[in-house]
């Protein structure tokens, strides 16, 4: 990079945020070559440029976004339903088995309120031979 344009280049990130997409695209449209494809930058970039300045989307740098991602938005329920989940794992130990097991003791038991179980016998597709019914032959 010659010595003008860094001056330039320090000059320009110098201006505010519209005055810099005003460079930009002043500066694209000089250049020869494929219009397509700098109209299409053009017009991401406005349009990446609208949400971030609607608050639509968020403007984070590159530090941030190699962090762990965070989700966009956070439901409280599902967050709740995590958390119970995280600590019946390790009440269980992580034995997922285990866990379930207990949960259908408890339901039996009626410890989550007065639940009636209905136990349906397994869908089976048209044609199925059930090996283990008495008149199967």
């Amino acid at each position: 990079m010659t010595d003008a344009v860094a001056d330039l280049l320090r000059e320009v990130l110098e201006l505010n945020r519209a005055e810099r997409e005003e460079v930009i695209e002043a500066v694209l449209a000089s250049l020869d070559g494929s219009d397509t494809i700098d109209r299409v930058w053009l017009e991401d970039a406005h349009r990446r440029f609208t949400a971030i300045r609607s608050g639509e989307a968020l403007d984070i740098d590159d530090d941030e976004a190699d962090r762990e991602p965070r989700p966009v938005w956070e439901d409280p329920i599902v967050a709740e339903v995590h958390r119970i989940r995280e600590e019946l794992l390790e009440e269980f130990d992580g034995d997922v088995d285990a866990m379930i097991e207990d949960a259908n003791r408890r339901l039996l038991a009626g410890e989550y309120g007065d639940f009636k179980v209905v136990r349906f016998p397994p869908k089976r597709p048209p044609g199925w031979r059930d090996t283990d019914s008495p008149d199967a032959s």
